[in-house]
């Protein structure tokens, strides 16, 4: 990681609010680091389900049916 080879770390971070937060410590970049990660790992999991569920589906009415959110 950057601190770890020395580099300075990013000062802030701007949230899904258009807020910019603090980053001071290690610790603070590696919550983001993480929660980037959940982020990104729930989109890929709707995307899954909801490619199968359009594969499955065999009428307009369970198309339909498919929340696209």
């Amino acid at each position: 990681m950057r601190a770890q080879a020395g580099l300075p770390l990013p000062t802030e971070w701007r949230d899904a609010d258009n807020s910019n937060m603090s980053i001071s410590t290690l610790a603070d970049l590696l919550a983001i680091a993480g929660a980037i990660g959940a982020q990104t790992q729930a989109a890929y999991a709707w995307s899954w389900a909801t490619k199968a569920a359009i594969d499955t589906a065999t009428t307009t009415a369970e198309l339909a049916a498919i929340p696209l959110t």
